[in-house]
């Protein structure tokens, strides 16, 4: 994942022009205050669901044309949530890196980053664990693996702090896109098991996921593959929050040379 600007990118998780939602002045029960399942679907929440489904189905450039939609001061009523504005952002720097474009990447990350220490009204944890996990992955897309896993080490500690499972999810993902490159094909695939074990369901829908699972089989042969893949599904809670530690995977290091996975 990664980082880009232009006339029509948004700053990531930026503040509500430097208000938090509890200073705002209250409008009664208009669209905003409505629950998030009683909201009015608006042209920008039409668009933002647009560009979401584009993704998964790897059309790029739709996807990019209905985000900027989302974001054009057109969309009018209906207009996103900050968590909306948050996942909005974290597509627009998914969709840059797989398109190659580095550049933009970086800088929305770096300015995700900075607004993440002045605060920001998404839950302080979460949102961390998400900014995080994009940038391990944009570490892992440009070779810089110390960075990567100086990023993985962060993200972790946010995901625990943040007191759920399905962000520990998005950690071992990001570890198991890490653990090929010193050779742990087997313990990449346990990851992947243990990541569907802590969001409670398989994933077939995130490209990051599909496309460890593609290099897994590929690397291990499917029997292999599943197997691996089953130890980490078949864990516990607490086990599999354990297993997705970089600590662990770090002494693991020390004891296999890098093929040898």
């Amino acid at each position: 994942m990664a980082v880009r600007a232009g006339p029509h990118v948004p700053v990531p998780l930026r503040r509500e022009r430097g208000r938090t939602r509890r200073d705002a002045p209250r409008r009664g029960r208009g669209p905003d205050l409505l629950p998030a399942g009683r909201r009015p679907l608006g042209p920008g929440r039409h668009a933002a669901l647009r560009a979401q489904l584009r993704q998964y189905d790897d059309d790029l450039d739709g996807a990019l044309a209905d985000l900027r939609e989302a974001r054009s001061p057109a969309s009018g009523f209906g207009s996103l949530s900050v968590g909306d504005e948050v996942f909005g952002d974290l597509r627009w720097i998914d969709l840059y890196l797989r398109r190659g474009d580095l550049d933009r990447d970086r800088e929305l990350l770096d300015a995700g980053e900075r607004d993440l220490r002045g605060g920001t009204l998404f839950p302080g944890d979460h949102a961390r664990t998400l900014v995080g996990s994009v940038r391990a992955a944009y570490c892992l897309e440009t070779g810089d693996l110390s960075g990567a896993e100086q990023a993985l080490a962060q993200t972790y500690a946010a995901a625990l702090a943040a007191r759920d499972l399905p962000p520990l999810s998005l950690v071992a993902v990001q570890t198991a896109a890490f653990a090929p490159a010193h050779g742990r094909q087997h313990r990449a695939a346990a990851l992947l098991g243990a990541a569907s074990r802590l969001r409670g369901a398989h994933d077939r829908t995130d490209r990051q996921v599909r496309d460890l699972t593609c290099r897994g089989r590929a690397a291990l042969g499917e029997g292999a593959f599943t197997a691996a893949y089953g130890t980490g599904r078949e864990l516990d809670g607490q086990a599999a929050v354990t297993a997705v530690a970089l600590a662990r995977l770090r002494r693991e290091f020390g004891a296999a040379r890098p093929g040898h996975g």
